[in-house]
C-alpha cells in the first residue's frame, strides 16, 4: 500500500502482513517498528495510549507549557479495505490543542474520532502467474514515460512468474520496451506475437527471453 498525499504517521510505504491472530503493519521509512493490529480480512484496528514524550514531536508549533498539562493520549487507527480491494480508507483520531498566546497555559483538547482520512492504493502483493497460452503479452511497467527520464529499479518485476524481453515488437514499446512469454517458451515470433519453445518458425525476427532481465 501507498500514499503520496499523506505525511504523518504512515510514511509513504507500508506492508501489511498477518501474523498468527493479528496483522503487522510495517512502515518501510521512519522507524519500522511492526505495530499489531486486530481484525478480519477487511478491516484491522489498533489502540494506544501514548504518553507525553511520545505523542509530542507531532504537534510542532504548540509550547511545551502547553503540551505537558495534556498528560496521556488515546489514539486509534483502523484500516478498511475498499470493494474494489484494491485500495484502503485509512482512519485515525486527531486531537486539537488550544492554549493562551500569552501565558502559554492550556485552554482546551478537542477529541476529533477517526477525522484524519486518506485512501491508500495498492502497488504490490502475492505473485501470480499470468497463463495467457502461447500469446506474448506487454509487461508489467507500471506509469509509461514515453520519455523514459528515471530508470526502472533493478528489481522491477516486468513479468512476475513468466518470462521477459527486451523488444519494440508485439506490445513493446516507447517508454515500455518489454514483453512477456509464458515460461518453457522464450522464443518471442515476431510475426505472430506468440511465443514458442524453440526457433522453427518461418519468421527471421524473434527476441529470446529470460525469467530476469539484466540490464
Amino acid at each position: 500500500m501507498t500514499s503520496k498525499n499523506y505525511d504523518n504517521n504512515i510514511d509513504d510505504d507500508i506492508n501489511i502482513v498477518q501474523k498468527g491472530d493479528g496483522y503487522e503493519v510495517r512502515a518501510t521509512s521512519g522507524d519500522g517498528v511492526p505495530k499489531l493490529y486486530h481484525g478480519n480480512a477487511a478491516e484491522i484496528a489498533r489502540e494506544k495510549t501514548l504518553s507525553y514524550e511520545e505523542w509530542a514531536p507531532y504537534y510542532d508549533g504548540v509550547p511545551a507549557s502547553a503540551l505537558r498539562q495534556v498528560g496521556k493520549l488515546t489514539y486509534r487507527w483502523r484500516y478498511t479495505l475498499l470493494a474494489d480491494g484494491n485500495s484502503m480508507l485509512h482512519k485515525s483520531d486527531t486531537y486539537k490543542i488550544t492554549w493562551d498566546r500569552n501565558s502559554g497555559k492550556l485552554l482546551n483538547v478537542e477529541f476529533k474520532p477517526f477525522s484524519s482520512i486518506v485512501n491508500l492504493k495498492r502497488v504490490a502483493g502475492p505473485v501470480k502467474t499470468d497463463n495467457r497460452g502461447d500469446k506474448a503479452y506487454q509487461a508489467n511497467c507500471g506509469v509509461v514515460d514515453p520519455n523514459r527520464a528515471t530508470p526502472f529499479p533493478p528489481d522491477h518485476e516486468f513479468c512476475p512468474g513468466n518470462l521477459v524481453c527486451m523488444t519494440n515488437f508485439c506490445g513493446g514499446g516507447m517508454g515500455c520496451p518489454y514483453v512477456c512469454c509464458p515460461k518453457g517458451l522464450p522464443y518471442l515470433n515476431h510475426c505472430d506475437c506468440k511465443c514458442y519453445e524453440n526457433r522453427d518458425f518461418d519468421c527471421h525476427s524473434y527476441s529470446y527471453c529470460k525469467e530476469k532481465l539484466i540490464r
